[in-house]
């Protein structure tokens, strides 16, 4: 899915397809950690997950779609076992106003759109039954430090409003580079919703995939 070291472009000038660029074979490492919630504390699930395009597909629109299987393994065990795949759809140069598509678990998300700009909004959910999650540019220029490398040039998206109430606090933000694609994704939500603001486990999740860079 590209190499960190390409020569940066600006964001302005260039298709989706080349911002997210998806070879057969490629494989890559994130690591992950997971974090549910029950009446005693936090669980935390950490693992490395892997993922390789392995071929294409035709979804049911007719469109040419990547398919991404997904392995996962214990942090510092080889051991890899299949956990599923999803599909990735990148539009073509020529294709203006469109969307990059990631379906995981028959759930539709467009996740990054053209042209990329920080007044540029879309609806994440428009294409699946879950309620309006409106996506931003916050930056289509940051520099990101993850392990030890630097990614300049980096955009970071933030995936639905952020909350921030008596009961309820959540953000979402995913980051991509140009030339190399998906390199974060972070997703929390705590909720505070009984009689007394008691706190609630079964809605709560704070989810970190980070690129691996050792």
């Amino acid at each position: 899915m590209g190499s960190c070291e390409e020569e940066r472009i600006p964001v302005d000038s260039i298709s989706l397809e080349r911002i997210y660029p998806v070879t057969i074979g490629d494989t890559r490492y994130y690591h992950v950690l997971d974090s549910s919630f029950d009446v005693s504390g936090a669980i935390v699930e950490e693992y490395i997950r892997r993922e390789e395009v392995v071929g294409t597909t035709t979804d049911l629109l007719g469109r040419t779609v990547y398919q991404i299987q997904v392995q996962r393994a214990k942090l510092g065990s080889d051991d890899f076992r299949a956990s599923h795949r999803w599909n990735l759809y990148i539009p073509p140069e020529e294709e203006a106003n469109s969307f990059i598509e990631r379906n995981e678990d028959n759930v539709r998300n467009l996740v990054l759109a053209y042209p990329m700009n920080p007044v540029v909004t879309w609806d994440g959910n428009r294409f699946n039954p879950l309620e309006t999650r409106i996506f931003s540019y916050l930056s289509t220029d940051t520099t990101v430090t993850i392990g030890t490398k630097e990614y300049e040039g980096s955009i970071f998206v933030q995936e639905g409003e952020e909350q921030r109430s008596a009961i309820r606090f959540g953000e979402a933000f995913s980051i991509y580079r140009p030339g190399f694609g998906h390199l974060l994704r972070y997703h929390k939500v705590m909720v505070f919703d009984g009689p007394n603001r008691e706190f609630n486990p079964d809605e709560s999740r704070i989810y970190r995939e980070e690129i691996l860079t050792d």
